[in-house]
């Protein structure tokens, strides 16, 4: 049910945040994205269907649900389209699900290090892209890289300044993951 939860959610922050266009502009900027579902972890496999570079990093706490709400968790279907109850039902819910033991404190999403640290009251966004090239299988030279970083930075301060939410993106590319995976 908490796969279920997420991916709903992910799909309402994909619409609200209009990551469609944000992936369309990184695309058309010839920033590379990993492809290899086979490598994700089940939050970001929940949101892949859906999302080429950004997935869901917050814990999920379906205990903090009421009866009524696990009611309609429990027959809502998580691929149809977002329909107004369901857009009603995570505006009235994702707070107390996803902050449920929020103190307001740091927390890491990675190594401990400012890089991947982020509130534990704030949503929170990886966005993983293959700032080398491997994915590709081509080489990104130190030249194209600073670029792609301009860009990639200047997305994740247009999703954290101009959202409706208290939101970090926290970038990972293929090194990180590879090294998530202990390869």
């Amino acid at each position: 049910m908490e796969e279920k939860y997420r991916k709903v959610f992910f799909r309402y922050l994909f619409k609200i945040l209009d990551l469609k266009n944000i992936e369309d502009y990184l695309i058309s900027n010839g920033i590379n994205y990993i492809t290899s579902e086979n490598n994700m972890c089940n939050e970001e496999k929940s949101c892949y269907a859906y999302s080429k570079y950004f997935y869901l990093l917050n814990e999920i706490n379906l205990l903090m649900l009421n009866n009524e709400e696990m009611m309609y968790l429990r027959v809502m279907k998580s691929d149809d389209d977002l329909n107004e109850r369901t857009i009603n039902f995570i505006n009235n819910t994702y707070k107390k699900v996803v902050f449920s033991d929020s103190t307001g404190k740091n927390k890491y999403y990675g190594a401990i290090s400012e890089n991947f640290m982020a509130k534990d009251n704030q949503i929170v966004l990886g966005l993983k892209r293959d700032e080398m090239g491997f994915a590709a299988h081509k080489l990104k030279k130190v030249k194209e890289i600073q670029n792609d970083n301009v860009v990639i930075k200047k997305i994740i301060e247009k999703i954290e300044k101009n959202s409706c939410f208290d939101i970090k993106v926290i970038k990972y590319n293929e090194l990180f993951e590879k090294h998530k995976r202990g390869n």
